[in-house]
């Protein structure tokens, strides 16, 4: 599944911060063939607005919204145990930004089961047959 794979390789390669966006069809690429014909006035991502396909994807908008959340949630997770594991390790180092990604941490780890939730409902009404590309 494109996404776990996805989420994996962030909580792997343990970035600084992360952005995530639906996938947008770029004339000239395979990507925007496949979907040209789907795209009606929006021809261009300056047209339609962040993480709002402007082609029929393999989830709805608020899937998509879902999964940010998610993910984000789950990347500040995996983040804050970094920084509590540098804490321990070397206490003499600890500042205001830690301890504020730390006590965000706890945050993110309670709400991340409704999100889930969430998400998880509104997978349900993929459409059939197409590929979720989370990139």
């Amino acid at each position: 599944h494109d996404i776990e794979l996805t989420l994996n390789m962030v909580k792997d390669c343990k970035p600084d911060d992360i952005g995530i966006s639906v996938s947008y069809p770029l004339p000239g690429t395979k990507f925007y063939e496949n979907v040209k014909h789907e795209l009606g006035e929006k021809r261009n991502w300056i047209d339609s607005q962040d993480l709002d396909p402007m082609y029929e994807g393999p989830y709805s908008k608020e899937f998509y919204r879902a999964l940010h959340s998610v993910t984000h949630k789950k990347f500040r997770i995996w983040q804050g145990i970094e920084y509590m594991k540098k804490t321990l390790s070397h206490p003499s180092k600890i500042n205001k930004h830690t301890l504020r990604r730390i006590a965000a941490t706890g945050y993110h780890a309670l709400t991340l089961p409704g999100q889930l939730s969430r998400m998880r409902a509104l997978e349900n009404g993929a459409s059939p047959g197409r590929k979720a590309s989370l990139v």
